[in-house]
Order: structure tokens, then sequence, then C-alpha cells
């Protein structure tokens, strides 16, 4: 579940909003002190009150009558796969409006086409409670009685007509049923202690919205020893000094979350309670339970974290949330260090305007707009998007991919590097190469949008050894160290063809393939063409002593070759280089780092130039 668009009325410091349209992944909202942040995750809840906006506009003069109720306006977005998980387990039967006089087949068709295409949920919030929803393009006309019945066939999990009924209340509707199951999938962590510390016994494993189960859930997952052991190692990675979290008995009733420090790693005896410890912990706790453990995205609000957190563990906790893109973050921050940890994909400014407050939403490539965004946070444009250093890669799989290889292979923090994929790289060959790497170095200096290039790292796909040669040669700095590095094989896709890796990427692929596939099968399939030309062109190996394993690795077209082994052993899917490219990197991290050895030791290089000891 993610939250598509929204806009906040009569509320607070804000009259009526514009729409903001949210992106998966980061959003963060900036502005200056008292200018609506606060008041926008707390209507991002939707469990606000009634608090109405007072200005001039609404309040014209002493003892006006001003309009009383707040309002929401918010639509959703849901996966297919979670809408029709959290049918089955909370709505097995449910009632779609049916509008008088139109044919139940074509309502029937109407729905269903809503359910696997489009899968968005409108709805108006006023007084913390849903009074108005609708599924988006299914109907012009909602608000009606007359039902068509759907249920949920478990054991195939799949939708069923049922009857047609009649006398259903709006509220009862599958729309105002889905609006009331998603609010309860907001998280929004505010800067104050949370009070999570105890909490009674209990098998829930859902954590609250307001979190205030987390000793609960917290206990459920320590039982699960491999799953509780994950969490403890991202608490860590955000807070050092941690050993340990864990949750112990407190009395017939209740239990606690005890804090283990690393000087007392070994003296359980010497855990401090969760409410004794620091603001920020429990707050961070109930994040990364959620980011780790959700089967399906979560949207997070979190308001102002460098209010509860040292800049160090704000790095640290983005470096976290980074790992789970899947989920939506809300942020609100005044901090330039927020923003740049964060590097999110949408960025709004909230201001006053004549006491209102207004959402604007800003370009992060149009300059003068960041510009005017910092102006209102008192930082520099170099502090936003203010990495160290940046690496330029070959591409979108390689920025996404690179940095997991670094910090999970490699076992190297980025220290402040941002990797970003080239847009073009065939921008930098030929005569203007230098002139290119020149415009690239200037676009990461000063103060401008990208921080100094530390250099570039390109697969050697097209390019023969004189191109390599000149590329390198071309792209040396004043004191002629080298910025261009390749990767030892023919680009990074060669990396991902193990067939364990493969068979187990295509089997998690919902309806990929009617057959369970195996490594044999694609091991098999590798075998039959292992030596065609159309893998190699000019690089094939004419000598047949030269075809050998390891040169087969180093010179195969592997995009080439997972671009057509996903069409033989699928019904129609296509090898999506990011998506699939990353699930097989993850695969090999946590089975066969081994594979990626290559590719860490290269990263390290290059970082190591720039990096501490």
């Amino acid at each position: 579940m993610l939250i598509a668009r929204f806009k906040v009325e009569n509320y607070k410091s804000f009259l009526y909003s514009e729409e903001a349209t949210f992106a998966h992944g980061v959003n963060v909202i900036v502005g200056g002190n008292d200018s609506g942040k606060t008041a926008l995750t707390e209507a991002l809840s939707l469990r606000i009150g009634d608090i109405p906006h007072e200005s001039v506009k609404t309040v014209p003069y002493s003892g006006a009558t001003k309009e009383p109720a707040s309002r929401v306006h918010i639509t959703f977005e849901l996966g297919e796969e979670e809408l029709k998980n959290l049918l089955l387990d909370n709505e097995p039967n449910f009632h779609v409006p049916h509008e008088e006089g139109i044919p139940p087949e074509q309502t029937k068709l109407a729905f269903e086409r809503w359910y696997r295409e489009r899968r968005k949920v409108s709805c108006i919030f006023q007084s913390g409670n849903c009074v108005s929803a609708y599924l988006n393009g299914y109907s012009e006309v909602q608000s009606t009685r007359r039902t068509l019945n759907y249920e949920i066939n478990r054991p195939d999990r799949q939708l069923q007509f049922k009857e047609l009924n009649k006398n259903i209340q709006d509220s009862q509707s599958i729309a105002f049923r889905l609006a009331v199951h998603l609010r309860d999938r907001i998280y929004s962590f505010r800067a104050e202690r949370l009070k999570v510390g105890q909490y009674s016994f209990g098998a829930n494993h859902q954590l609250s919205p307001d979190a205030s189960n987390l000793p609960e859930v917290l206990s459920i997952l320590q039982s699960r020893q491999r799953d509780f052991e994950h969490f403890n190692q991202l608490v860590k990675m955000v807070f050092p000094h941690i050993s340990r979290i864990s949750v112990r008995p407190h009395s017939n009733t209740l239990q606690k979350i005890y804090v283990l420090s690393n000087s007392n790693a070994n003296r359980d005896d010497l855990a401090i309670p969760l409410q004794d410890s620091g603001t920020g912990i429990g707050q961070v706790l109930a994040i990364l339970y959620v980011v780790s453990t959700a089967q399906f995205p979560r949207t997070i609000i979190i308001d102002e974290p460098q209010s509860f957190l040292h800049p160090g563990a704000i790095r640290r906790l983005f470096d976290v949330l980074k790992r789970y893109p899947q989920h939506q973050y809300i942020v609100t921050t005044h901090s330039p260090i927020v923003i740049s940890s964060a590097n999110p994909q949408k960025i709004f400014l909230v201001k006053k305007v004549d006491s209102e407050s207004v959402i604007e939403s800003v370009n992060r490539q149009e300059k003068l707009d960041l510009e005017r965004v910092l102006r209102d946070v008192g930082a520099k444009l170099s502090d936003i998007f203010g990495a160290d250093n940046i690496l330029w890669v070959e591409g979108p799989t390689e920025e996404i991919c690179f940095p997991l290889i670094l910090t999970e292979v490699a076992e190297v923090s980025l220290f402040g590097t941002a990797i970003v994929g080239v847009l073009n790289t065939g921008d930098l060959e030929g005569r203007h190469s230098r002139r290119v790497f020149e415009i690239y170095n200037k676009l990461s200096q000063g103060h401008t949008l990208l921080p100094s290039a530390i250099g570039f790292i390109f697969d050697k796909e097209g390019r023969t050894q004189q191109d390599q040669d000149d590329l390198m040669r071309q792209s040396q700095v004043e004191n002629g160290e080298q910025t261009v590095f390749f990767t030892p094989r023919r680009m990074y896709e060669n990396y991902l063809l193990n067939p364990q890796a493969i068979a187990s990427v295509m089997s998690n692929i919902e309806g990929f393939s009617d057959n369970h596939i195996t490594s044999d099968e694609i091991e098999k399939w590798i075998k039959e063409r292992e030596w065609e030309g159309k893998y190699f062109g000019t690089m094939l190996p004419r000598n047949p002593e030269n075809k050998t394993p390891q040169v087969w690795l180093e010179k195969v077209h592997g995009a080439h070759l997972l671009k057509e082994m996903f069409r033989d052993f699928s019904v129609g899917f296509e090898y999506d280089k990011k998506v699939h490219g990353l699930a097989l990197t993850q695969w090999l991290i946590e089975n066969a780092p081994e594979d990626l050895t290559e590719v860490a030791e290269l990263l390290k290089e290059v970082l190591g130039r720039v990096q501490p000891e």
C-alpha cells in the first residue's frame, strides 16, 4: 500500500492545500519552523480531530461562524497480491456498488478490471473517520445501497461472484472497508518519546499504527532466532553502541524491551529498559520492525528526525531504509543533513503565505527551485545532495546493485560516496570524450547539483582494448591518476549467470511459468547454447583451447543470454535489468557472495582512494 495523492482542508494552518502526488520510495517535505510540516504529517496519519483553520478568510470578523470540520482527501494504491491478501484475511465476503439499471454482468466486469489494472481507492476522512470512499475509475456513481456480493475462494485464492444483494449501507461497501484497513497501514513517528517500553503478552505480529504494542511484536520476532538476529543487526547499523535488543517478562501480564550496550555486552543484568534509553531509540526500533518484517509495502511518516536522532544516526538510518525501497517514506525536515541522507525521489516545499500553509512540488533538477528551497532551510545547494564524492557507473542496474555489493560483500561503507548511473555512456567515447569528462567533472564540483567525481566504472561491452586505453588516457586528471575502470568481465550481467540464482528468481515471479524451474534446467539450457556466435560477436574465441568456463564467463554477452533465457522459460516475461538484476544480485549476496568478489574488489579499489583506511 502506498499513498498516491493527498490534500488537506481546514486543518490548523492549512485552508485548502494543493494536491500532493507522492512517489514510491522517499518523499521529503521541507520548510522552516512553523511552516505547517507537522500539521501535514498529522493529517497524513488520517487520525486528526477538527481543528479548523483560522485567518481573515475563515473568520472575517470577531465572532464569525467558521466551518468546523477538518478533512483529508487521500488516494491509496495497492499491489494485486497485497489486495488479494487483504481481502482474504479481512474481507473474504465483500460488497461492490451496483448502479440501478446497469446489468450485473457489466458491474462485475468493471470491478474486476479495477481489481486487475487500477487498484486505487480514494477517500475522504473527517474528524478521524472515513466519510466517503470510492474505487478509482470503477464507476462515476458509487454511493448506492444496491450491490454485487463477492467472496474469495480460499483454495485457489480467486475472486468469485456470489449473488445480487440489496439494503447494504454505503459504509459496508468494499471501498469503505478498504479505507479503514489501509489507514491502519500508515505509520507516523513524531519527534517525541514513544510510550512503547512495556506491553501485555499477545500473539499479534502486526505493529499498531502508534507502535504501542512494540514489545508484543518484538517478543514474537524474538522467538524466530534468525529473524531477530537480523533485526538486531539493523539496530546496530543505526546505533553502533548498542549490542542488542531483547524483550523480557516484567510481570505476569507485562513484558518490557531492554537495551544492552557494547560496554556491557556480556552482562544481560545490566541491560537498560527502553523507556530509560535515548528518545530516538523507540522510534528507530519501530521503524526497523516495519521495514524489515512487512510482507507488503507500507507508508512510514517520519516527522523531523533531526529532533530525535544524532546526524550520524540519521545517515545510518537512511542507509538502512534504502535497503527496503519497496516501502514509501514521507519525511519532514528543515535539516540539510536529512535531505542529503534521504536522497529523495520527490521534494515538497511547505511555506506560509498570508498565514496560510501551502504545498509546492519542487523539481530536483531545477537549480533555481533547489536554491529557493535551501533559502527556506538556511543551507547551501551543495548540502542537499551533498554526498562527498560520486562514482559514475554504467547504468541504473549498477547504480542499484553496486552499493549492495559494497556493503554486503566487501563489507565497506560508502562513507558519503554516491553511486550514480551514467545516462549515456556512448557520449564518453570518441573524439569528444575528453570534453564530456570535463563536463561531468564540472557538474560534480562546487555549488551545483552533484559532488566531485572520483571515477567511472564501465562495462567492456563494445569497446576494443584500444578504445579502453584511449578512455583511460583521456580521463586522467591533472595528477595523472586513473579515473576510468572497466569490469573484468564483459558486463555486469556476466556476474549474474548462476543457474541456482536464475532458477530461484524465475520461480519467485508470480505467473512466470506453469512449471517449477530448476537449476538443472537452466544449466542444460546454457550448455546447449553456450558458444553460439550470437552471444559473442567478435569476442568469440577462435581457438577451441580457449573455450574454457572462465573465458565464457568473461566474454559471453550476459544481458543477451538472460533476455533470451527469460523469454524461453516464461509465458511472455521480459528480462528487466533493474528488477531482475537486483533480484539476482540479492540472491547471490545471500547464497553465493563469492560470485561477486571480483566486482567488490574493484569497487573497494576505486573507493579506497578517497576513503579512510
